[in-house]
């Protein structure tokens, strides 16, 4: 894992275990103190106020019933094809989960990313025709 920065010197960016540099005017070397690691406890606390979810539209669950050779691996496998993805997210039918079903698969039958982007796109231009269509 690497450090990220959190804990570098702000004046020579000297980072745990290695030396400052000369005429940093620190210590030798850059150490951890316990009070660089306390855990700020107002994030454990419940607020107040409800809060509104505005990601609550990103995230969608799936669920699935564990049988007891699940259980005993620890993991069970979901297949991941873009039909599920698109019923999951309440996409069901229609050009829309056409569309989402071409972005799913990528390049992965051999197109490139323009012919990708195209299929898309006329994907996406047809529904726009269907909306017209009905008066939408």
């Amino acid at each position: 894992m690497t450090n990220i920065g959190i804990f570098k010197c702000e004046t020579c960016g000297a980072m745990p275990g290695e030396e400052h540099s000369p005429g940093c005017g620190k210590p030798a070397r850059v150490m951890i103190t316990p009070d660089m690691l306390k855990v700020d406890d107002r994030w454990l606390k419940k607020p107040a106020a409800k809060v509104e979810d505005t990601g609550a539209h990103y995230r969608w669950s799936f669920r699935l019933r564990l049988t007891d050779e699940d259980v005993a691996r620890g993991f069970v496998d979901v297949k991941l094809d873009p039909y599920r993805i698109c019923k999951t997210a309440g996409m069901e039918g229609g050009p829309r989960e056409h569309a989402c079903k071409k972005l799913l698969r990528g390049t992965s039958k051999g197109c490139t990313e323009r012919r990708l982007i195209k299929e898309v796109r006329d994907a996406l231009d047809r529904w726009e025709e269907m909306l017209e269509e009905e008066g939408q």
